[in-house]
């Protein structure tokens, strides 16, 4: 912030009205800038404070009475001119700096809290605020606040009790002007029935897992009803949705084939608030439904809210017929991608009845998901035996190709489910991927943990504990936990939990299908 050390020169009252009575311009010598005979003058009033005498050098003035020495009216420099607002250099003169003022803002700069422009006796000023007063901009939980520094400027000081708010599962702490924070305990419930991580983020608190078979009668290739079966993330039920089994209105019934395991693959929307799935506008007890014409038994894509509420209103009239709808997914439950036994991936609008193909190839695809606006997929045909890219972004047009994660197999594979996640800062993008294949174990099947380093994936390791030695995963869901990830798999007969990242892959299974009925998809609780 400027400041003016200002002080005033005296000024020769002659001076001023020889100035006044000449219009104030500058006289070509002493003679025409003396007053009229009239008026006395003061000896040795043109002297500066400090006795001094301010003329061009080489033209001395004449002495006056006195013997002192008229300061020179011509000299542009003079401090005796009142009106002279030029020669900067001379400490002392009342025009020097361009601080003549009538009010405060003919002055130079701006006023702000800390100072204030000023105008007294016609010389520009400054008002500082007291040192220590805060000013209004903060930047709240930061441990700090900014106060006047009573020279016009700010400066940051410590605040202990300017607290971090860090949300419902952390308390903020200040140590010396350091932020910090003591995460809540895992588990403590926050946000709309989710819980705390144990690591300062509320994350989802529960899953929701595809179930198939009433429990009544043996698994058949029969359309057999569905269960959305929702469960606690250590395990513990909490209720289920069940999937409508005749028409109402717009909703179709929704129903999968009890033997086909590749069904009933589950996905979030991209946008955390819907579960996607798809099978048939069939009622249970259809006949091999898997094998019907789409024509004749419509495939539909199921979608399900926070709430629990089903819609069954979009249906395929003529993809995938004569084999089976595996997988659907979304960004934000109204657009729409299903795959299956065939056609490809098909984009399709939330409550329509058509679908377009977007990608071809492979024609064969299992698991559909969205991650960081991209479509991807997974297959167990021909050399697309990975996870890889549908198109560009979320295609919802025709010409679409699929591109595999470099690095990963094209044969001795047998990917469902995956979860992509981005954990390494320094790789841009999702660079952890989670894959269930459900090879046997002994085969390399299992839960596998694959890597990104920016350029080829790599397989990082397998949890096969609590899965058997028969594998079968085909579903999983991931929820990360501070510096862990949970992981939820899914076999057609059990629900098994691993924590990467904890050192202990032993798994937990927590929860076993009851008989007559399977476990098929499983994922995050919508939100």
């Amino acid at each position: 912030m400027p400041s003016y050390a200002l002080s005033i020169r005296r000024v020769s009252v002659v001076t001023l009205i020889s100035l006044a009575a000449y219009g104030g311009g500058c006289a070509d010598s002493v003679e025409d800038a003396m007053p009229p005979d009239d008026a006395s003058g003061d000896a040795g009033a043109g002297r500066s404070d400090a006795g001094t005498n301010d003329r061009d050098a080489g033209d001395p003035d004449p002495p006056d009475a006195g013997g002192d020495h008229e300061p020179d009216a011509g000299d542009a420099g003079d401090g005796s001119d009142a009106g002279d607002a030029g020669d900067a250099g001379d400490e002392g003169d009342a025009g020097d700096a361009g601080s003549a003022c009538v009010q405060p803002s003919d002055c130079p700069g701006a006023d702000d809290f800390c100072a204030v422009r000023t105008c007294e006796g016609g010389l520009c000023g400054w008002d500082y605020t007291a040192a220590g007063s805060d000013v209004d901009a903060q930047t709240a939980g930061d441990c700090r606040t900014v106060v006047c520094d009573g020279a016009g400027g700010t400066t940051s000081v410590v605040d202990d009790a300017d607290l971090p708010d860090l949300g419902e599962c952390a308390v903020g702490a200040c140590n010396a002007g350091a932020p910090g924070q003591t995460p809540l305990a895992e588990g403590t419930a926050c946000g709309a029935g989710d819980q705390c991580d144990g690591a300062g983020s509320c994350g989802p608190a529960s899953l929701y897992v595809v179930v198939v078979g009433s429990g009544e009668a043996a698994l058949t290739n029969a359309a057999t009803p569905v269960t959305l079966e929702r469960r606690a993330l250590d395990g513990a039920s909490l209720g289920d949705v069940s999937m409508p089994t005749v028409a109402a209105g717009a909703n179709e019934p929704f129903t999968l084939s009890g033997t086909a395991t590749s069904e009933g693959l589950l996905s979030l929307s991209a946008d955390g608030r819907f579960l996607v799935l798809g099978g048939y506008a069939a009622v249970p007890g259809t006949a091999q439904v898997a094998s019907s014409t789409s024509a004749a038994v419509n495939r539909v894509i199921a979608r399900v809210d926070a709430q629990g509420t089903v819609d069954t209103s979009t249906t395929l009239p003529a993809a995938f017929s004569g084999n089976n709808l595996r997988s659907a997914a979304s960004t934000n439950g109204t657009d729409l991608w299903a795959a299956g036994g065939t056609s490809g991936a098909q984009y399709a609008v939330f409550g329509a009845n058509a679908s377009l193909q977007v990608v071809g190839t492979p024609s064969n695809i299992r698991a559909l998901a969205v991650f960081g606006g991209q479509l991807y997929g997974s297959s167990g045909s021909s050399t697309y035996r990975n996870v890889f890219k549908l198109g560009d972004g979320t295609p919802t047009a025709a010409g679409g190709a699929a591109t595999s994660f470099s690095g990963m197999p094209t044969a001795n594979a047998s990917p469902y489910e995956f979860a992509l996640l981005d954990r390494d800062p320094m790789v841009a993008g999702p660079d952890t991927l989670y894959v269930a294949d459900e090879r046997a174990t002994a085969s390399g099947g299992g839960l596998q943990k694959w890597t990104f380093d920016g350029a080829t994936w790599t397989l990082a390791k397998t949890f096969t504990n609590a899965l058997g030695s028969s594998g079968g995963a085909r579903g999983v869901a991931a929820v990360v936990r501070g510096a862990n990830v949970a992981l939820f798999v899914t076999t057609p007969s059990a629900l098994v939990k691993f924590e990467d990242g904890s050192g202990d892959d032993a798994g937990t299974v927590l929860a076993s299908a009851p008989t007559n009925k399977a476990f098929r998809g499983v994922a995050v609780a919508p939100r």
